[in-house]
């Protein structure tokens, strides 16, 4: 069966039409592709970003605790120190009243 001329080329149009399409469909998809790409990208260094920065404050923290953890152990030395002295006063009158 042989083509007219108008359908030679109607098809030809359609071909044409079709890869320019196709052309178009894939540079679309690389450009979705690439904006995915790009906001993956940034979404993850925020994530290691919040991460640094809590890393950070935890440091932080832990030196906050070990010093007062230092200083709750003085004063707990303090406060046995004075409690004996206290024992020993008492001690101390209550021989006097004794006597």
């Amino acid at each position: 069966m042989r083509m007219g001329e108008g359908t030679g080329v109607t098809l030809g149009a359609l071909g044409l039409g079709a890869g320019v399409g196709a052309l178009l469909g894939n540079g679309m998809l690389g450009i979705v592709n690439g904006m995915r790409e790009r906001r993956e990208k940034a979404e993850i260094e925020q994530y290691h970003a919040a991460v640094h920065e809590a890393l950070g404050e935890a440091d932080f923290l832990g030196d906050i605790a070990l010093h007062l953890v230092s200083e709750l152990a003085a004063e707990r030395a303090r406060t046995a120190v004075l409690e004996r002295a206290l024992e020993q006063r008492q001690a101390y009158i209550d021989r006097l009243r004794a006597a």
